[in-house]
């Protein structure tokens, strides 16, 4: 769903045969001796374009970041 410079966000839904979505699960993986980006475009070569980040993601990260800097400040 997007990328970004060592990270691919990935979008896994459990559908089931009737067609109904069960779950959405977001997942974060990270890459290690080579970026995101330089993997995507080796693959894509001449028809590779920068991703705009999904709202969804977008909100989701910034919550997450949320969560975090509550946390720190609780234990300080």
């Amino acid at each position: 769903m997007y990328w970004e410079e060592k990270n691919f966000y990935l979008e896994h839904k459990f559908i089931t045969p009737d067609g109904f979505v069960r779950a959405v699960v977001i997942s974060k993986q990270t890459t290690i001796g080579v970026g995101a980006v330089d993997l995507v475009k080796a693959i894509a070569k001449d028809n590779y374009k920068d991703p705009v980040m999904p709202l969804e993601l977008q909100q989701y990260l910034t919550s997450l970041e949320t969560m975090s800097d509550k946390l720190r400040k609780k234990d300080q």
